[in-house]
Parts: structure tokens; C-alpha cells; sequence
């Protein structure tokens, strides 16, 4: 089961446990302030079966959040924006491989630029 908990600010993170939500607070660092989600993939699998899953699916929905998924296949990312038909959507990234501060600022900054220019 997942853990779903919104920082002090704006950030959301989901993900399996609480010591997880520790490493992601502190890779967040000061981006912990912004309108980010953060979600690990394998919580988005299990969520499918319960109510949380309607929570999950609002968050992911708010066009005003960047979402940040990581720690499963990017086949399963795709199959959850066909799923949601959230394609064309500029606020959506996968980070393949470890999830990190420089990733989570790459990811930001690329979301900044491309939602300034439209």
C-alpha cells in the first residue's frame, strides 16, 4: 500500500513507505516548495485495487503539478497516460534509473521552459 503525503508546501510524494518518503523529501530539497508529484510506479500497480487510487488519479489529472514517475519500466508510465488520456501533456516525465536531485531539477527546469514558452 502506498503512502501518500503532501509535504509543508506544494510537493506530493508517493511511495511505498515512510523511509522512502525521507530519501525523496531530502532529493527534493528546496523543490520540495514547488508543484511537484512525485510517484514511484509500483505504488500507481497497487493503488489500482483500492480507494486511494481515486486520489492518485486527481493528482495526476491537476495540470498545474509537474508528475515525476520513477522505479518501474517506462512501458508501465505509458500505459498509465494512455490509461488516464493524458497524452500531449508537457507536465508529465519519467526518470529511468536512480532517482535523484539532479533528475528532479532536470526534469523542473524543462517543465519551467516548456510551460513559459506556451
Amino acid at each position: 500500500m502506498a503512502t501518500i503525503i503532501n509535504t509543508p508546501h506544494t510537493a506530493v510524494i508517493i511511495e511505498p513507505d515512510w523511509e522512502k518518503i525521507k530519501e525523496v523529501k531530502i532529493k527534493l530539497g528546496g523543490l520540495k516548495k514547488r508543484k511537484i508529484v512525485i510517484v514511484n510506479i509500483h505504488c500507481l500497480n497497487n493503488q489500482f485495487l483500492n480507494n486511494d487510487f481515486l486520489q492518485i488519479k486527481e493528482l495526476i489529472e491537476k495540470s498545474n503539478y509537474l508528475k515525476i514517475f520513477h522505479d518501474g519500466k517506462k512501458e508501465d508510465v505509458d500505459n498509465m497516460i494512455f490509461a488516464f488520456s493524458l497524452r500531449e501533456r508537457c507536465d508529465i516525465n519519467y526518470i529511468e534509473g536512480v532517482l535523484d536531485k539532479r533528475n528532479i531539477a532536470d526534469c523542473y527546469n524543462k517543465y519551467i521552459l516548456k510551460t513559459s514558452l506556451i
